[in-house]
């Protein structure tokens, strides 16, 4: 793999044009595509840097979608999968709800994020995902909702991921999108306090790892997107 300090050196000293040309320089185009998506992953993961991350990402996605154009059904289905793929992290990258130590999230990383949530769920529609995928897409566009204020927007996005989860028989899930959902009412109206608190209890019921991350997530979550705090 092009070694992600040579990336960032390009990106600090030239353009990111320059950047883009190094990644495409040699390889299938679906080989291109999953380089620029563990280029920018490891931008994020390793260097902590947000806004290389979904530059390098976004080259990725329009290079996919562009070749996908072209391609035949197969190749061009893969394509548009790896795009969906970096649309998601992207999207997961730029969300202030993790409040992730070492990460700094401008206000344009987020504008990027929101419309990679949404090309996420829409790539998701187009390629038939099953209900997890689907789940996860829904989820990713109504926390930006959250983010972005719009509590009515996002309640409806939760119960949606909701309503996927269900179909995929996750019951950790299931209860996650809840308790979202709650959360998104919760930004606007302080009442449904217990519920959100209910709503953790019966995840903590649940016996499986997945429950107690997501109970974890929803607090910090919570003391992102809440006045004030708790658990």
């Amino acid at each position: 793999m092009i070694g992600v300090d040579e990336i960032l050196k390009i990106l600090r000293e030239s353009d990111s044009y320059a950047a883009a040309q190094l990644i495409e320089l040699d390889g299938s185009a679906e080989e291109i595509g999953k380089r620029y998506s563990e280029v920018s992953k490891a931008l994020y993961w390793e260097k902590k840097d947000v806004t290389a991350a979904i530059l390098i990402g976004r080259f990725g996605i329009s290079y996919c979608l562009g070749r996908a154009n072209d391609a035949e059904m197969e190749l061009s289905e893969r394509l548009r999968g790896v795009a969906k793929g970096m649309a998601f992290n992207l999207a997961s990258f730029a969300w202030r709800g993790w409040d992730e130590n070492g990460v700094t999230i401008t206000a344009a990383d987020e504008a990027a994020g929101c419309d990679a949530a949404k090309l996420n769920l829409r790539l998701a529609v187009e390629l038939k995902k099953d209900a997890k995928p689907m789940m996860n897409a829904h989820w990713m566009v109504g926390a930006y909702w959250v983010a972005e204020g719009k509590a009515e927007e996002a309640f409806a996005a939760f119960d949606a991921a909701r309503r996927f989860a269900e179909q995929a028989r996750d019951a950790s899930a299931e209860g996650m999108c809840r308790a979202y959902a709650i959360l998104a009412r919760l930004t606007r109206d302080s009442s449904v306090e217990g519920e959100f608190t209910e709503a953790l209890a019966s995840l903590r019921k649940i016996e499986s790892k997945d429950a107690g991350f997501y109970v974890e997530q929803l607090k910090t979550a919570r003391r992102v997107f809440c006045v004030s705090s708790g658990s």
